[in-house]
């Protein structure tokens, strides 16, 4: 992960400080978090980003927008969620999903398969 911009979009903020420590931990620069969809959408467009670990659900919100977002971008991302793989849309079926609670080895491992190493 050293040197990786990795965003972070989570609204539950034990969680999001959890991941923000584990990713620095391992050498990543972690932009955001993001709590809410508008905010993961603008960070998107202005940041350059790596690779990128979406909540689905966001404060009553959905995170789908910003990974639309990230398609356009080409940005890898993957889903960390309480929700299982059937209340994801099929044109997400590509996307991994890590189930909350999550380990950080099994984050660690899903993010270097997605970036590629």
């Amino acid at each position: 992960m050293k040197g990786r911009r990795i965003l972070v979009v989570e609204d539950e903020y034990p969680v999001a400080e959890e991941l923000r420590r584990w990713l620095q931990d391992g050498g990543a620069e972690v932009i955001g978090p993001a709590s809410r969809v508008g905010r993961a959408r603008s960070l998107i467009a202005s940041e350059t980003i790596d690779a990128a670990v979406l909540d689905i659900h966001l404060a009553g919100e959905l995170v789908f927008p910003a990974a639309e977002a990230l398609d356009e971008r080409k940005i890898p991302y993957l889903f960390l969620s309480g929700f299982s793989r059937a209340t994801i849309p099929a044109r997400f079926a590509h996307v991994p999903l890590l189930e909350k609670p999550v380990f950080f080895n099994d984050l660690y491992q899903a993010l270097a398969v997605i970036l590629g190493g």
